[in-house]
């Protein structure tokens, strides 16, 4: 569902980032599966599963442009309304 929020936290060294690398395929597991929207990760196509997720890390990275194209960065591939732009700005606490 669109704006669904998930949650990854723990400790350092408990294992963030690998769970992370590992929904995101940037490498495969040998026992278990990860299934999201009813079906095994492995069996979609890479494109598709990192098109459904964002990364908000500890560090804050902004580049030298505008907060809204900071924002548009992480999805080139569509046009991004103004509504979900909003939106995601409240959710990052930098917008009133």
């Amino acid at each position: 569902k669109f704006k669904m929020v998930k949650l990854i936290k723990g400790a350092t060294g408990c294992g963030k980032s690998t769970a992370i690398q590992l929904i995101e395929r940037f490498y495969d597991y040998s026992h278990g599966r990860i299934i999201m929207n009813s079906k095994d990760i492995r069996q979609m196509n890479i494109k598709e599963v990192r098109s459904q997720m964002a990364l908000v890390s500890q560090e804050a990275i902004l580049f030298d442009v505008s907060i809204r194209d900071n924002i548009k960065y992480g999805d080139l591939t569509r046009n991004i309304s103004d509504e979900e732009i909003i939106f995601t700005a409240q959710c990052a606490k930098t917008f009133s």
